[in-house]
């Protein structure tokens, strides 16, 4: 979804301090947040993300598959504030799924069925993405879209070419610059990779240790349920997708991209 939205964004369609009350006016009962909150998972929603370890507490999974599932986005704005906007971080799907409603919007109701397809997937090459949506018919972006690995790759390349593919900038480069910045609200030992712009870095912070020691700083990554990744590393010319069901939680990062780095480098040498 953020690199959908790029397109949009380089299109001139919005700002990224565009309030989201302007392309989603269900939002008018909340304090005004802009896009930046949301492509930073700083709504100030009170949305709590648990699957497994408690689910009938769970706004994800009301949102997926109970009283959510037709409206998600709706649904997200129907929860109440526990911060003000831009101030905390919280990973919510349901702040991804207001900028997929946003997105109607931006680009217009007849342009929006078609638009991850026109703005992304086919100048990319890829042809065989599938997206759902919800009974509204916007698309649920937090989840339910489904790529092979190697198109998946795609997405990793043009971010780590700076939104560049072939002739053509398809991302402005301020764009991914703000993917790949920290979220200055990020607090410690919150997550295991510091949030940029709807992207996970590999980032120190003060109080904040390097995620992934064993990659380098300009590592960034997509990261999904159970252990799926996708890890952009620009400065070793790098892009590494896994898929994977790990639910038990032993999966490590680091070791990865550990592993994967040191392979790499062996059939480098001459």
């Amino acid at each position: 979804m953020a690199t959908v939205l790029g397109v949009a964004y380089g299109e001139g369609l919005f700002k990224l301090q565009d309030p989201v009350l302007k392309f989603y006016p269900p939002m008018q009962a909340h304090p005004p947040m802009t896009m930046a909150d949301l492509l930073h998972w700083a709504s100030g929603l009170d949305w709590q993300e648990e699957y497994e370890y408690a689910p009938l507490k769970s706004s994800v999974v009301a949102m997926l598959y109970t009283r959510g599932h037709q409206d998600i986005a709706a649904f997200t704005a129907a929860h109440d504030v526990y911060a003000k906007p831009g101030q905390a971080f919280r990973y919510s799907s349901g702040d991804t799924n207001l900028l997929s409603a946003a997105l109607k919007n931006i680009v217009g109701p007849a342009r929006y069925p078609y638009y991850p397809w026109t703005a992304l997937f086919n100048p990319l090459g890829i042809h065989h993405a599938i997206w759902e949506t919800d009974a509204t018919g916007t698309f649920v972006a937090s989840s339910y879209a489904y790529l092979t690995a190697r198109d998946l790759a795609r997405v990793g390349l043009l971010m780590a070419r700076d939104g560049r593919w072939g002739d053509r900038q398809l991302l402005p480069k301020d764009w991914v610059a703000f993917n790949r910045e920290p979220f200055a609200g990020y607090q410690a030992d919150q997550d295991d990779a510091v949030p940029g712009g709807h992207w996970w870095l590999n980032r120190s912070l003060e109080g904040v240790a390097q995620p992934w020691p064993d990659a380098p700083a300009d590592t960034f990554a997509a990261l999904g349920h159970w252990g799926q990744a996708m890890y952009v590393i620009p400065g070793e010319n790098l892009v590494i997708v896994r898929y994977g069901d790990d639910r038990d939680g032993s999966y490590q990062h680091n070791e990865l991209l550990k592993l994967a780095l040191k392979a790499f480098a062996a059939k480098e040498q001459p």
